[in-house]
């Protein structure tokens, strides 16, 4: 009698794999004795498939916010009850089909782990909503802002904004060695700029100079998912700079606005269109913000033109919704301000802002932070930088992929 091998299954969507830079040489060959093999799945063709197992309206919202705001280029608050119900007539029958489609592709292969980047995107969301329902463990996996490194998550089930970073800065926060913090630091600090993916890298050497100082606004693709979710109260990423602006100009302090060098060349998920600019072209549409740069309050690099490193040398604070940058900024000393729901906001080393009423206050601390307490942030923002890029994040190597599906695989629905 001959014995069949005993086979691990990992479904995945190969796009997934694409943008994370993965291929099949990072997966082992085995585990826990089985044969590892990659179950690619694609798009499929809608039309033909039945919504018998898909989820339900209800079960969509998350997904169908987002493709709202992607599809009208639009916060949430921003969109209006028509662009709401046409995004949905638009894609929740398409993702009701897929997830039905998925959910049968499951029962014929059996996978033991179905594997998925983000959390948000159609496939990722129908893929998550399957292994939820039947029970099978999942592990979703995204980019970070160093090209070397991978976030994950088998929890949650999405990286964005529900992934596990706090809870492992807790746990290792009072355990950290000066013998591991210092080289970290000096390691990052002169690889960050080579690490970066091309997506998030600016220009060398550009500064702006200014001898009263400057507030520096870090923004995001204004669509992206930690975006559309983390903005909390505010209605938009313009509000959060019209706000800064007016209180910056009460105080006589210049904001420079540097804007994401994606949105200057990158392309949307769900609609393929090009960003084409689009914080800037939201940013014309406001009046109070267009008298600020004719005045010279407020200066713009739309472009990507100055060096984000160097920008950060000449603030005196930095404001930003979510972005990662945020991060980097109190780690160069720069005392920071959170408008959104940062994965690191709410650990004492940035200061909140989570409505137009709070940036007043928020301005008058950040701006009266002494050397003293913007080297205590520091210290507190390298000990979650550590911890979440050498504790938490893996390697994109087959042996940090292999540490995390073996995590995938001990962690129970």
């Amino acid at each position: 009698m001959i014995r069949k091998k005993k086979t691990f299954r990992i479904m995945t969507v190969n796009e997934h794999l694409v943008w994370t830079g993965l291929t099949r040489n990072h997966f082992p060959e085995k585990i826990d004795g089985a044969n590892v093999e990659i179950v690619k799945v694609g798009i499929k063709d809608e039309r033909t498939a039945t919504t018998d197992k898909g989820p339900s309206i209800a079960e969509l919202q998350p997904f169908l916010i987002y493709a709202a705001c992607v599809h009208h280029e639009s916060s949430p608050k921003e969109l209006t009850d028509a662009q709401v119900e046409s995004a949905t007539y638009e894609y929740a029958e398409r993702a009701r089909a897929y997830a039905s489609w998925l959910w049968a592709e499951v029962q014929k292969s059996r996978p033991q782990l179905l594997l998925y980047s983000q959390g948000y995107e159609l496939q990722a969301f129908c893929l998550r909503w399957v292994a939820i329902r039947c029970g099978i463990p999942l592990l979703a996996i995204e980019n970070t802002a160093l090209k070397d490194r991978l976030l994950w998550d088998v929890m949650s089930g999405i990286t964005v904004n529900q992934n596990l970073a706090k809870n492992i800065y807790w746990r290792w926060k009072d355990h950290l060695s000066t013998a591991e913090l210092v080289p970290f630091e000096a390691r990052l600090l002169a690889t960050t700029r080579g690490l970066k993916s091309t997506e998030h890298q600016s220009p060398e050497g550009k500064a702006f100079k200014d001898e009263q100082g400057y507030v520096l606004f870090l923004g995001q693709v204004y669509t992206d998912a930690s975006v559309v979710f983390g903005l909390g109260e505010w209605r938009s990423p313009v509000e959060v700079l019209e706000a800064l602006v007016s209180d910056c100009n009460a105080k006589g302090v210049k904001v420079f606005a540097k804007l994401h060098p994606k949105e200057s060349q990158g392309v949307a998920p769900l609609t393929q269109r090009a960003y084409a600019q689009l914080t800037y072209r939201k940013i014309q549409t406001s009046s109070l913000l267009r008298a600020a740069i004719e005045e010279g309050q407020l200066l713009m690099d739309q472009e990507n033109e100055y060096d984000t490193y160097a920008l950060m040398e000449g603030a005196v604070a930095a404001v930003t919704l979510t972005s990662q940058a945020g991060l980097e900024a109190v780690m160069r000393g720069v005392p920071t301000i959170l408008g959104g729901e940062a994965f690191y906001g709410g650990l004492g080393f940035t200061f909140t802002c989570p409505r137009p009423s709070s940036m007043k206050g928020a301005l008058d601390a950040v701006l009266a932070t002494s050397p003293e307490e913007c080297v205590q942030m520091k210290e507190s923002a390298l000990r979650f930088a550590y911890c979440f890029y050498e504790k938490y994040c893996v390697a994109k190597s087959a042996e940090g992929v292999a540490a995390i599906l073996a995590t995938a695989v001990r962690t129970q629905p």
